[in-house]
């Protein structure tokens, strides 16, 4: 990968990260992490990937932060001023979800 896909992937997610921080409204107890950015190779799109804790209440706040993916995308175009700027796409990061799955299925065997 290249010096300019890591930077462009390093700014997309600190971007996101302070735009999901102020627009998102996450209520107390509900942790999200703006984990990692992938820039597709032809550079038209970003998938930003996104953690939510507890993982119970993951549908509601993933459709709340796909609706604001269109916002987030204005929003980064006049913030970022980059010559190409990528469609984000806000995604699952579901490596929590595999976790907590492996550690259930590890204690069904156990008992």
């Amino acid at each position: 990968m290249s010096h300019r896909n890591e930077k462009i992937e390093s700014l997309l997610l600190e971007e996101a990260a302070d735009f999901l921080k102020s627009h998102a409204d996450i209520p107390p107890g509900v942790l999200l992490t703006v984990t990692h950015a992938i820039l597709s190779e032809d550079h038209h799109h970003a998938d930003v990937y996104i953690s939510i804790f507890p993982t119970d209440r993951i549908g509601a706040h993933l459709a709340k932060f796909r609706h604001l993916q269109h916002a987030f995308n204005a929003h980064a175009k006049d913030v970022l001023r980059l010559k190409h700027m990528p469609a984000v796409r806000f995604k699952l990061d579901d490596a929590e979800l595999k976790r907590e799955r492996i550690e259930k299925l590890l204690e069904e065997g156990r008992e």
